[in-house]
């Protein structure tokens, strides 16, 4: 699954307006921002380089440029990031002034209040989230896209807007959103990650839709308000790069990075106007997604996103309006299915704490927890997957890879050679790990159910892994091929996976998005009476 969100019509600003727009009081700045030209050495060597090398890196030098040299991080920061063990906490907020610390960790629903009683601008806010954003791609290089000029701009038309007509233009008025590199947005490339489309409509260097495209999804939410201010090549940003991120493939992201994700299904949110990898490829077809640190932001953008009709637009559309779960509101006890171990790979320590962490919370307030939940088989499932979306020997990657003549990264090679009453929602894992080494992703069956039968499914942060109580499983005898293969390659160090996060799967009904989010709301409540009821203790 791939996917993702951007738009809004571009106006590129002058680099002097630019600057200005971005002034900060001589006052209020962190030290180390006094140094305008302390700014670290990006050239990049091209001696000897295949040109497909050259240009990847001429292009991440371009996106640099984009960032206003006041954002420009000292080479000390940057080198006190590679020691740190995140940067998605406390380090990325310490290097903000207190009042874009707030703003960025605030969620959608107290930011659209502010705007609405003009407390907060959307030039404030907007900055902030680039801001923000320029921090977290120098440290990590998040980005694909930069859009913080035409974000800015935008930014202030929607003020403006507001002065002159005394309200907003949508319910996202102002709210800053990261596209997953995928929706094509007006002045903006997409590469999708192929360095063969830099500069290119989708490979084609020729085509007049180059940085004229604009997606529906994009245009759709550009028109409720939301404000694209940068490009992902997958949505794994750290914390808060935007109120919501938008893209395809959203729960082993959102299970690395520690935030709340929802992946609806077919037919909810809009694919119009998309690049995609596998054009044609509709059996099991690209979906929308969301992601956002907390769930009261992703059920106000989901419900703004289903507001005004948008089948109207796009025909492929269901035309299935937001829908309030009241019963889930109301307090009914829930029923819940409980799958720790799908019988082919068996979790990690801190995933199978987690997982029970929330079972025990649930049935602590009431609720009804089916164990084991015996469904289709995940490994069935797994297979069907993998047949349907390499069913034409992915030939289109290969394709564009031809392209620039860049070849397949190292860790994609193995997959591309040459109770009485229905459940209300199934927990189970999103992979079996906490987190994902670089280059040891061996197990994805658990998400690939929800591709399958297309069901949404949401992700939900539990834990992090703790290395004085997740502990290896001494003489654990694998219960298959895959399962060995899987604890040898993926094999589980308490110390190295220690801190990252420990995140659930939930699995939800078909076309049940709204359900979905409320279930999801009991569930984090409940874990929250836990936890509160530890503390105590």
């Amino acid at each position: 699954m791939r996917g993702n969100l951007e738009g809004r019509r571009s106006i590129a600003l002058p680099r002097s307006a630019s600057k200005r727009h971005w002034k900060k009081k001589a006052d209020d700045k962190p030290h180390w921002e006094e140094k305008a030209d302390d700014r670290p050495e990006w050239n990049e060597k091209a001696d000897d380089k295949p040109e497909w090398q050259e240009k990847a890196e001429a292009k991440r030098r371009k996106d640099l440029e984009k960032i206003p040299s006041e954002w420009i991080l000292p080479q000390a920061y940057l080198d006190e990031a590679q020691r740190q063990r995140s940067i998605a906490d406390g380090f990325i907020d310490n290097l903000l002034k207190p009042s874009e610390r707030e703003l960025t960790n605030l969620d959608i629903p107290t930011l659209t209040e502010r705007i609405e009683r003009s407390s907060l601008s959307a030039v404030e806010l907007v900055s902030a989230y680039c801001k923000r954003a320029a921090y977290a791609h120098q440290l990590n290089k998040t980005l694909l896209e930069i859009g913080f000029d035409r974000a800015l701009e935008r930014a202030q038309e929607l003020d403006a807007f507001k002065r002159t007509h005394g309200r907003t233009v949508g319910p996202l008025h102002g709210l800053p959103v990261t596209m997953k590199d995928q929706f094509h947005v007006k002045g903006m490339g997409t590469t999708m990650g192929y360095v063969g489309w830099i500069d290119t409509f989708e490979g084609d260097k020729y085509s007049k839709r180059k940085y004229r495209a604009e997606s529906e999804l994009v245009r759709y939410l550009e028109s409720l308000g939301a404000v694209i201010i940068a490009k992902v090549p997958q949505p794994d940003l750290p914390y808060n790069s935007g109120t919501v991120l938008v893209g395809g493939s959203v729960s082993m992201p959102a299970a690395f990075s520690g935030v709340f994700s929802i992946k609806p299904s077919t037919g909810r949110l809009s694919t119009l106007g998309m690049a995609n990898s596998s054009p044609g490829q509709a059996i099991i077809p690209t979906v929308p997604g969301l992601l956002s640190p907390d769930i009261a932001s992703l059920r106000y953008a989901m419900e703004a996103l289903l507001s005004n009709e948008p089948w109207l637009k796009d025909p492929t559309l269901l035309p299935i309006p937001w829908r309030s779960p009241s019963d889930v509101e109301s307090g009914m006890k829930l029923s819940f299915g409980f799958m720790d171990f799908d019988g082919v790979v068996r979790p990690h320590p801190p995933i199978t704490r987690a997982l029970h962490l929330a079972k025990n919370a649930l049935m602590a307030m009431g609720h009804e927890v089916v164990i084991p939940w015996k469904g289709p088989s995940l490994a069935e499932a797994g297979d069907i997957h993998a047949f349907v979306t390499g069913s034409n020997g992915n030939y289109d990657i290969f394709e564009q890879l031809k392209l620039s003549g860049e070849p397949l990264i190292p860790e994609l090679r193995q997959d591309f050679p040459t109770g009485g009453r229905p459940v209300d929602a199934i927990i189970l894992p999103v992979i079996p790990s906490a987190a994902v080494r670089p280059g040891k992703l061996c197990h994805y069956d658990y998400i690939t159910l929800a591709n399958v039968l297309d069901h949404p499914t949401m992700v939900i942060p539990v834990t992090r892994a703790d290395k004085s109580i997740d502990q290896p499983v001494l003489n654990y005898v694998p219960v298959g091929e895959k399962d060995a293969k899987t604890w040898e390659d993926c094999s589980y160090d308490p110390k190295v996976y220690h801190g990252a996060p420990a995140a659930i799967q939930l699995l939800g009904g078909l076309l049940q998005e709204e359900r979905l989010l409320a279930i999801g709301q009991v569930v984090v409540n409940a874990l929250d009476v836990q936890k509160g009821q530890k503390a105590a203790a």
